[in-house]
């Protein structure tokens, strides 16, 4: 299977990622978080972009766009921590046993769905959904669709 390269955040553009990780099981997530004067930023808020590691595939990178409106999902590896001096530091590192992100390892995704105009996607796993939405420049995680916002068509059945 080709891998497509990083791709806008049309819908269809996020799609034709998506289509090619099904059936693929996720081995790892890592994720950027932002930590200040050593301590780790809790909650959806604290989340600046997520990696998706699925077998065969290069890292799947989930970030917002630059007006923290739309989800972005690409090819793209993880960047290297770093420091911000007096505002903290994005750290790069896999995610807490707590943390939603964490329960997805080791499973296979069976469908996934846009979420409203480009805002989020909607992962079927072979266990549970996992709903990801950019929403006011943060990220908002759920084990399903939020309430209100539309599910486009599942791909399995396009």
């Amino acid at each position: 299977m080709t891998v497509s390269p990083s791709l806008s955040c049309e819908a269809a553009d996020v799609r034709k990622i998506l289509v090619q990780l099904l059936g693929r099981t996720l081995l790892v997530v890592e994720e950027a978080r932002h930590w200040r004067d050593g301590v780790r930023g809790e909650g959806d808020e604290a989340l600046i972009d997520f990696w998706l590691y699925f077998d065969g595939l290069p890292a799947v990178h989930v970030c917002g766009d630059d007006d923290g409106e739309r989800l972005l999902v690409t090819f793209d590896e993880p960047y290297a921590s770093y420091d911000m001096g007096e505002y903290g530091e994005f750290r790069v590192a896999s995610p807490r046993q707590t943390d939603l992100l964490w329960h997805y390892a080791g499973h296979q995704l069976v469908d996934a769905a846009v979420l409203g105009d480009r805002v989020g996607v909607l992962f079927r796993f072979d266990h549970r959904d996992l709903a990801v939405v950019e929403r006011d420049d943060d990220f908002v995680l759920s084990d399903a669709a939020p309430a209100g916002l539309a599910v486009g068509d599942w791909l399995t059945t396009v």
